[in-house]
């Protein structure tokens, strides 16, 4: 989730700032269009893709071995440690941001779902004052609304007290909505916003692919148009009513931005499109390293680290967990253990996996008054210092007042360690 989560908003961010930086001032509206429509649903797909089967990322120099505590019994140790306090610390965060992220997701649900039921209301109120015009019907209005258009359907306010040009102009403008469909990138941008309402560059995305469309219905007016007539209808219309905000508005906010545009005209840059497809590529490969980089977080201080790899977790049932059964499994299937908990609720112990090579000495049993009385560090320094794959065992007699470390070798000898 966490990794979704940072690999959408930075793909979302490099997309919308591409668009910003060197896009936005061109007047070719019709490639924008399709570029922030696309580079919107890429920002959404990319994080989902297995980035690790594609990208190939060369191993660390300085890989310690992984070492894995074992208790006698073959379970860690964790029931009374930082490592158990920790996780429930974590699952206690990880409902609290699941459960926020339902909650606003239904509230958007509900208030996009407001908003489009209100639009149909209105043709159901009106829906005597319905007359066909060819592929778009209108809907004649009695001053409840500024004129707007969705879907197929223009609300028509014959009304706000236009000369016959101007209502031409303003009919043209709502009409290029229509045959466009602008209404459906309205739709999917906002369903966007609904699953996706923690990014903040795709509010941005949604007002700048609706400014998009006031240009391209601009353009289509100024066709047999001069510019600084239709930009004074503009300034006139600032100030009318719009409660349907779902509706493509003549009189939409961004009047200085569009007047700018209207005004200045220069040729296209068409060299900035050829360079969209080498800077997609670029972000797709930015993303992939992004999200190997996220998974690998979940690594420990002192395991091998294996970049590139992703996580598997696998859980086990404790009352039936046999870690030489385990092992051996993982052995043949190319997995080594990157982490080891135990979920006491759960009744399980859960194991954190990645692909790798098994190294002699990988596991270490230690028994329960040793993980008690020493740290993790302390245990794994002195394992470090005789050689982790020398032993067999790692104890802590309670024979003494003074507490001491005694590393069993395999080949019979012992190395005792005082704190």
């Amino acid at each position: 989730m966490l990794s979704f989560v940072i690999e959408n908003i930075i793909a979302t961010g490099l997309f919308f700032l591409f668009y910003r930086k060197v896009l936005a001032k061109e007047h070719a509206f019709r490639l924008n269009r399709y570029y922030l429509l696309v580079a919107l649903g890429l920002s959404a797909v990319l994080p989902l893709f297995p980035w690790s089967n594609f990208l190939d990322f060369a191993p660390s120099e300085n890989l310690k071995p992984l070492i894995v505590l074992l208790a006698e019994n073959g379970i860690p140790q964790i029931g009374e440690g930082a490592d158990a306090v920790s996780e429930g610390r974590s699952f206690g965060l990880s409902t609290f941001f699941v459960g926020l992220y339902g909650v606003t997701l239904l509230f958007l649900l509900v208030r996009l779902s407001g908003r489009v039921w209100m639009i149909f209301d209105l043709i159901k109120r009106y829906r005597h004052d319905v007359t066909n015009h060819g592929n778009f019907r209108v809907v004649t209005l009695n001053g409840d609304a500024s004129t707007f258009s969705f879907l197929n359907f223009m609300f028509w306010n014959p009304k706000e007290g236009l000369d016959t040009e101007s209502e031409k102009r303003i009919w043209n403008h709502e009409l290029a909505h229509i045959k466009q469909r602008h209404s459906l990138d309205v739709l999917f941008v906002e369903f966007m916003c609904v699953i996706f309402w923690f990014n903040p560059f795709l509010w941005f995305f949604r007002k700048d692919i609706m400014a998009n469309h006031e240009f391209l219905a601009d353009s289509e007016v100024l066709k047999d148009n001069d510019w600084s007539d239709y930009a004074d209808l503009l300034v006139r219309q600032l100030f009318n009513n719009m409660d349907y905000d779902l509706g493509n508005f003549f009189n939409k906010s961004m009047t200085l931005r569009r007047v700018r545009m209207m005004k200045d005209v220069v040729p296209i840059k068409r060299w900035k499109y050829w360079i969209v497809v080498p800077f997609i590529l670029l972000s797709m490969v930015t993303v992939g390293c992004v999200q190997e980089m996220v998974v690998n977080d979940y690594d420990g201080k002192y395991f091998r680290d294996l970049k590139g790899e992703k996580l598997i977790v696998r859980e086990y049932p404790i009352k039936t967990y046999k870690s030489e059964v385990v092992i051996n499994s993982l052995k043949k299937e190319g997995l080594v253990i990157q982490r080891m908990n135990v979920d006491n609720k759960k009744g399980v112990v859960r194991l954190t996996l990645k692909k790798g090579e098994w190294l002699d000495g990988n596991l270490i049993k230690i028994d329960s008054n040793a993980r008690r009385s020493f740290s993790e560090e302390e245990i794994i320094k002195a394992a470090q210092s005789v050689g982790a794959n020398k032993i067999e065992k790692i104890t802590s007699p309670q024979d003494s007042g003074q507490k001491r470390l005694e590393v069993l070798l395999k080949d019979g000898t012992k190395k005792t360690f005082r704190r």
